[in-house]
């Protein structure tokens, strides 16, 4: 399989909008829900990989790949045909589109770092499910299953909410005849 990248911006969008309908699909099938048990979730493994399934799908909308959420954000404003946001928005939107909600600082023992739920999910997925970075496997070896769950919970909560929330903006402007995507292939 090839890497190559869409043809034109309104392809980008229409490959966004289609992982985004699976996505939803996924969560209706297998929910990952507006609550956790603080405490992780103990003897709840399905639980947990339920939660993980989603934190590793919306990866993608937070990394470098071609349906980034700051990819899919420049290719709505190469399709946009309205008046009715301005450079400076645009500007605004580039920059805020990819910023997570805020969530809980967690710290281990004696350790004075304190780590996002960002920060310990991205420990989590690098370092022993996706890949074998040390540091990362390192963080979670401290934080144990207890802290990394709830963190993963949160900071995959708040990457659904975002990629959601562009998704459905997208969608206006596509019905309000505001981003053109009749050239997607």
């Amino acid at each position: 399989m090839g890497k190559r990248d869409h043809p034109n911006a309104a392809t980008r969008i229409a490959h966004f909008l289609s992982t985004v309908e699976d996505y939803e699909r996924l969560d209706a099938a297998y929910p990952l829900g507006h609550s956790i048990n603080m405490l992780g979730h103990r003897d709840n493994d399905e639980r947990r990989w339920q939660v993980f399934l989603h934190a590793f799908l919306l990866r993608k909308y937070f990394t470098g790949d071609r349906v980034s959420l700051t990819n899919v954000m420049r290719a709505a404003q190469d399709c946009y045909v309205g008046d009715e946001v301005t450079a400076d928005e645009w500007d605004a939107m580039l920059k805020n589109v990819q910023k997570i909600e805020g969530g809980f600082g967690t710290s281990f023992g004696g350790d004075d770092r304190v780590f996002s739920d960002e920060e310990l999910m991205m420990s989590q997925l690098y370092g022993r499910f996706m890949h074998g970075d040390y540091d990362g496997w390192k963080t979670t070896q401290l934080a144990r299953d207890k802290g990394s769950d709830t963190a993963v919970f949160h900071a995959s909560r708040s990457r659904a909410n975002r990629v959601l929330q562009l998704a459905s903006w997208i969608k206006e402007e596509i019905a309000s005849q505001r981003i053109d995507v009749s050239t997607a292939e």
